[in-house]
């Protein structure tokens, strides 16, 4: 847990919670002290998935929708998809 901490630069407490969060929103697992991404269904895989590509073409405005309000967060992520008339 140190390590992940110090690559995060953050605390193992923050660490540990963010893992402890993460397994119980069904995206990781942990054994014998390893954890490792594995969403728990199809379904939940996809979304992940879905929201990697956004971000890989939309990087400010999908952190922009993760982490605002909800209202402002679902506006931001459906303004990310919108085309621009030039």
């Amino acid at each position: 847990m140190e390590e992940l901490a110090r690559e995060l630069r953050s605390s193992v407490g923050i660490a540990t919670n963010v893992l402890g969060e993460l397994g119980g929103a069904g995206l990781v697992t942990e054994k014998d002290g390893l954890y490792r991404y594995e969403p728990s269904n199809t379904e939940l895989r996809g979304v992940v998935e879905e929201v990697a590509e956004a971000y890989a073409k939309f990087p400010v405005a999908t952190v922009q929708a993760i982490l605002g309000t909800p209202k402002e967060s679902a506006q931001l992520f459906a303004d990310a998809f919108r085309i621009k008339k030039d």
